[in-house]
């Protein structure tokens, strides 16, 4: 990592200072425009997010600026490295509700039988995280919560703690589990209904006669699931 002494890099006017800023704004937003799913994931081009990113970076370079920094100037790929990684837990923490939603669409998607042959495709492929993520991604833009995310990106350090990150994602497999247990509960339950009534009436092929129940049982438990969904994000975005 090399250092540029305060007083020679004013030399070089008041771009070069903003320059520096939105290098390190845009290596903080890296780890956001990447791992937040409100930013498409695959669905959007790469050149698409770069583009964002640089925006977004624009408009963090006051703050930056603001903040008045250190009495030398980082450059080079350690400084880049030192700034996206005091922007991973920013982007995690924000990232990980939406993961959830997605994680339980691709969850109620499984337990309502709808499996894949070959390769199973990823979450935000299947139509119900396809679903989820969706809602979420309004919830967040919705509401706002860029808005903090890029205040919390312009006032970060250089420290960053593994061990918060991951608990974030761990409390995130949690919430998931507990936003698709209505589709698990209601799955389990009308399956074994089933199996039991076709115990006791052999001759009745009754899959077939309460294949429509079970359908809307399913999406009934698919809505509570939604509602669930809607009420953690209200809570993170909110």
């Amino acid at each position: 990592m090399g250092t540029v002494p305060a007083e020679l890099w004013s030399g070089f006017g008041p771009e070069a200072a903003e320059l520096h800023a939105w290098g390190i704004a845009f290596a903080r937003l890296l780890p956001t425009m990447f791992l937040l799913p409100a930013f498409g994931l695959g669905l959007m081009p790469t050149s698409v997010r770069w583009a964002i990113g640089g925006a977004l970076a624009l408009a963090l370079c006051p703050a930056i600026l603001a903040s008045g920094g250190t009495s030398e100037v980082e450059w080079g790929a350690a400084a880049v490295a030192r700034a996206m990684l005091s922007g991973m837990p920013v982007a995690v923490s924000a990232a990980v509700p939406l993961w959830v939603a997605i994680t339980a669409g691709g969850m109620a998607h499984d337990l309502l039988g709808q499996g894949h042959a070959g390769a199973e495709p990823a979450p935000c492929h299947i139509p119900l995280g396809f679903l989820f993520l969706l809602v979420g991604s309004f919830v967040f833009l919705q509401s706002g919560a860029l808005m903090p995310v890029l205040a919390r990106l312009a006032a970060v350090d250089d420290s960053w703690s593994l061990i918060g990150i991951a608990e974030k994602i761990t409390a995130g497999i949690s919430l998931a589990v507990a936003v698709a247990a209505p589709i698990a509960v209601a799955a389990v339950v009308v399956d074994l209904t089933l199996a039991l009534m076709q115990r006791q009436l052999p001759n009745l092929s009754v899959s077939m006669v309460l294949a429509p129940v079970r359908a809307v049982v399913l999406l009934g438990a698919v809505a509570l699931s939604l509602d669930g969904m809607l009420w953690v994000l209200s809570a993170e975005f909110g």
